[in-house]
């Protein structure tokens, strides 16, 4: 669906944008700095009150009575403590001077005299029963549920006469002490808990010391899930890097052992995170639990392979969101949008605000409908249908965008429709109406706040849907096409923490639910689409109705349907690519999985560290996942999309520009040296755009964003007019690529050479294609 047009900003980059991107300034906007947490150290310890005896008499041994010592930390607090030692635990010499006292490395000492006994150079060494310290063997360990420990300790002098010592729990109801030192945990909670061993001296003093246990409740692994099922990697050292990680996550027993069928052919490397090809060969490696109550098990084939190709895989410090945030780039300009990632813990809250004309009410079902619509999860069928646009976003981000639309209380506007939006005035009146609908809400439920709302707290709320009553104009011909579905912003206000403003919003017709099937089904293609823009993405079809259809339409982006190509779900953070970097000339095998990091390979001439530039995509297509639907049946108005497995080869051109091209003139590419670790020093945007015209596309060459690069080596149908990519537009099984193969619709002016002017002097052979997975290797020619 279109964007709207929007009114130009103030800035020196004066941009005004259709369909997928708006600008507006935000002189509060970006994240607030997040205050550095300092932890406390222990910087020193001193003896703030000296023993009540410090002159000795030679084979006495030292009395810390009436002592006290002190720990100074780094936040300039003090506090007294016990469990220090002193250097001297046996009978003094006259040569002993001073007493070094000891706590966790830090040292004082203060000084004591020691004499002969008067008209006699002998001695006798005095013995007492007095206990000076007590030594604990072992401290600050886990112990769990259904395990018992018996407290190893010593005490000093060690020739004391029998002494007697008593044990203490700090929290009895988790862990209790037996009178002989043996620890239980009581199978009632977790945490750390203290146990303390005492002992009182002949003349009244207490010695103690203290050992933490971390009480734990052992949770096995019920399943094991590897990085990938198979590998390829060279004899010789070739590696491959291996994560697993388990089910549940929280289990503790999570100690891995792994085993080859044949250990002649590939190892693990010292420290377990890479497989190793030693000889070419097939073999199996089965990861299992160490622990011997766990079950869980996982298999990896492996095949080693005698060829000089280096094996290519995921590489975290090739991140490709490393500079910059798809928020941070649109935030460049003054402009906001809808995160796309969380932390992981908080749900993304947006607010849905049900805007009723008083021609068209709300109904009681239409109004349930959109909660299903927003919220609905189609692993319980409470959709009854697809996926809703909270789950749809969540599978698609791999549970890194995890939204919840809190549909508020519908809000009468007190006019029609035919009086409501008009091109004069919806750029105020929608806005109007949210904040109406908001500010109600707030009134009939006292516990509602706008900040709940402001997920990233930089002012302004992360997103808003405004939903309308009427049907959109596509239904009644006497409505304007402001009575549509489309992504736009306001600039109301100054951003502010504590009543957060509107920005980016959405506005669609309730009926968009039933537009695809009526109201026996409640579908969410729309509303997922236009998501995808409130996220900061640009529409992949072609505004010119006489024009191409650069991807191919199957798209979430293009024609509604599917999920996202691969460089969206990257730059937005979902996923991490394969990177191979043609400058290089390495002979590169890759294997690319199904559906999270390592699913997509990313070529490029220079890599830069980011999404924002110019690459080849490759992915694997299936007809599941979030393709499911699409393939199966035909969404309204839309073709099926395909029903069997291939490669997809995109040419991307997502350059950030600094300044607008048109026919006259050209425009000036971002300098990636300019960009710091946070923010950007100019404003900035993506120039290219899948519609070829320069209110939209502002490259002086009105290069495409994202285009399919088909099979065919004449281009695909679509790339010459408006239509549908096919099965036979994707590469399989033996098929060859070189740019001067394919360079035909592909690339600049029908040259092997990418839009910047560089060649990309490479084959691809791709050496197996399956549903589960692709296998290529690349050659510099």
């Amino acid at each position: 669906m279109k964007k709207k047009v929007l009114i130009p900003v103030l800035f020196a980059l004066s941009i005004s944008l259709v369909g997928c991107s708006s600008l507006f300034p935000n002189s509060n906007g970006g994240d607030p700095e997040t205050p550095e947490v300092k932890e406390v150290e222990l910087t020193g310890i001193e003896v703030t009150t000296l023993p009540n005896k410090l002159v000795y008499t030679v084979g006495e041994r030292f009395d810390n009575t009436g002592m006290v010592v002190s720990a100074k930390y780094s936040d300039n607090t003090t506090k007294e403590i016990v469990g220090y030692s002193i250097d001297k635990n046996r009978p003094l010499t006259l040569e002993d001077t001073n007493i070094v006292v000891t706590y966790k490395g830090m040292t004082t000492q203060f000084d004591i005299t020691v004499k002969n006994a008067e008209g006699n150079d002998d001695f006798t060494e005095i013995k007492s029963s007095d206990v000076s310290q007590i030594f604990i063997e072992e401290d600050g360990f886990d112990i769990y549920w259904g395990e018992t420990y018996t407290l190893r300790y010593s005490y000093a002098p060690s020739d004391a006469n029998n002494p007697e010592f008593s044990f203490r729990s700090t929290n009895s109801t988790v862990l209790t002490v037996s009178n002989s030192g043996v620890i239980t945990p009581t199978g009632n909670g977790e945490g750390l808990v203290d146990i303390v061993i005492s002992h009182q001296n002949i003349d009244g003093r207490t010695v103690s010391a203290t050992a933490t246990f971390n009480v734990k409740k052992r949770i096995i692994v019920q399943n094991l899930i590897p990085s990938f099922t198979s590998a390829q990697l060279l004899k010789n050292g070739g590696t491959r890097q291996l994560n697993v990680t388990w089910e549940p996550s929280n289990a503790t027993e999570t100690e891995l052992q792994y085993v080859f069928d044949d250990n002649t052919i590939a190892e693990m490397s010292s420290d377990n995170s890479k497989i190793v090809g030693k000889k070419p060969g097939k073999t199996t490696l089965t990861i299992s639990t160490v622990y011997t109550g766990d079950n869980a098990e996982a298999r990896i084939a492996v095949e080693v392979l005698d060829s000089n190709h280096v094996v290519l895989d995921v590489d975290e410090s090739l991140s490709p969101t490393k500079y910059f945030s798809y928020q941070e780039m649109e935030q460049s300009t003054g402009y906001d949008v809808l995160l796309s990632k969380g932390n992981g813990t908080d749900k993304v809250k947006v607010a849905v605000c049900p805007i009723e004309f008083s021609d068209y009410p709300f109904t009681s079902s239409a109004l349930s409908d959109l909660e299903i619509a927003f919220n609905g999860r189609a692993s319980d069928q409470t959709t009854g249908y697809w996926e809703s646009v909270a789950s749809y976003f969540k599978k698609a981000s791999h549970g890194k965008l995890d939204l919840e639309f809190v549909l508020l209380d519908k809000v009468s506007v007190g006019t029609t429709s035919s009086n409501g939006v008009t091109d004069d005035n919806y750029y105020t009146k929608i806005p109007s109406y949210m904040n109406s609908c908001i500010s109600q809400h707030a009134s009939n439920h006292p516990g509602f706040s706008k900040k709940d709302f402001d997920y990233d707290h930089n002012g302004t709320l992360d997103s808003v849907w405004a939903i309308y009553s009427c049907p959109d104009y596509s239904q009644n011909s006497r409505f304007n096409d402001n009575y549509w579905a489309f992504v736009t912003a306001t600039g109301e206000g100054t951003a502010n923490y504590n009543n957060p403003v509107i920005r980016r919003y959405g506005w669609a017709s309730y009926d968009f639910m039933y537009n695809a099937y009526g109201t026996s089904i409640i579908d969410s293609h729309t509303y997922i689409h236009e998501t995808g823009h409130l996220l900061g993405l640009n529409d992949y079809y072609n505004y010119d109705n006489n024009g191409n259809e650069p991807i191919g339409c199957f798209d979430m982006q293009s024609y509604n349907i599917g999920g996202h190509n691969s460089w969206s779900k990257v730059a937005l953070g979902w996923e991490t690519p394969i990177i191979y970097d043609a400058s290089k000339d390495t002979y590169a095998s890759v294997h690319l999985g199904k559906g999270n990091d390592g699913s997509s390979l990313f070529i490029t001439n220079s890599y830069r560290g980011t999404a924002f530039d110019e690459f080849l995509v490759v992915e694997l297509y299936t007809p599941d996942g979030l393709n499911e639907l699409d393939a199966r049946t035909r969404y309204s108005g839309r073709q099926q999309m395909p029903t069997t497995y291939g490669v997809k080869m995109y040419h991307v051109d997502c350059r950030l520009i600094t300044s607008y091209g048109n026919a006259n003139s050209q425009q000036r590419y971002l300098d990636y040296t300019q960009i710091p670790r946070r923010g950007l020093y100019a404003p900035c945007m993506i120039g290219a755009s899948n519609t070829s015209k320069y209110s939209r596309n502002y490259t002086h060459e009105l290069f495409d964003q994202i285009s399919l690069i088909s099979r065919n080596t004449n281009g695909g149908s679509y790339m010459s007019r408006k239509t549908y990519s096919s099965a036979n537009d994707f590469f399989r099984q033996g098929d060859e690529f070189t740019m001067e193969k394919y360079k035909k619709l592909n690339f600049y002016n029908n040259q092997p050479l990418l839009n910047n002017g560089a060649e990309l002097n490479i084959k691809i052979k791709f050496t197996s294609v399956t549903s589960d997975g692709v296998d290529l290797l690349i050659e510099p020619i």
